[in-house]
């Protein structure tokens, strides 16, 4: 009898853990938003720097990605800005969105310089976003007319990547692009650690 209540009482452990809903995220309500816009059809642009929603990418680094004056170093946030602002009448596109799968990709570039390009990544269900910049300069490295791609996330760990994303990513730089792909990559996930490759 007492291995029995033991049993009964680890399988109701098992049960509860396995039932844990994921951790609210203090920016829950920013993809309420942007997610309402999409299943309402408003999307000539996209309203994702309202209430501070912008934030969700910020991270302590900051860096020179030649979009400010004089090598000054920014927040990252302050750069997904700049590569998101589009022309006035364009905003931020929408590349796609699944209600099924719950994610949605956008995406849009600098305003007055397009080669500068931003792309986000939003997990609806999870309320999980990455965020990609599209970049020509890096802190004292100089012009790389290649471009690079900053990588960020303050939800995930590089290991955590969802395929969606894989999938997602590779059809943004095959599109946007046009074959010319990015000679370094940079990564700076949940861990605070910049990784740089090749």
């Amino acid at each position: 009898m007492k291995r029995s209540i033991q049993i009964l009482l680890i399988l109701f452990f098992i049960s509860c853990s396995a039932n844990e809903q994921p951790k609210p995220n203090k920016f829950s309500s920013c993809f309420d938003m942007i997610e309402s816009q999409l299943v309402e059809g408003d999307t000539s642009q996209i309203i994702w720097a309202k209430d501070d929603c912008d934030k969700m990418f910020d991270k302590e680094q900051k860096f020179f990605l030649g979009m400010t004056s004089n090598g000054t170093k920014e927040t990252l946030a302050y750069h997904l800005g700049e590569v998101l602002s589009g022309s006035y009448y364009s905003g931020v596109g929408v590349d796609v969105y699944d209600a099924d799968k719950g994610y949605a990709v956008l995406s849009a570039c600098r305003n007055q310089s397009c080669g500068e390009k931003g792309m986000l990544y939003l997990d609806f269900k999870q309320k999980k976003s990455i965020a990609v910049i599209r970049h020509f300069s890096f802190n004292d490295n100089g012009y790389d007319g290649k471009g690079n791609l900053f990588i960020f996330s303050n939800d995930y760990a590089i290991s955590e990547l969802p395929k969606t994303f894989d999938e997602e990513i590779q059809n943004w730089m095959n599109r946007e692009f046009s074959g010319e792909f990015p000679s370094k990559y940079r990564f700076l996930f949940s861990s605070n650690e910049l990784i740089v490759t090749p």
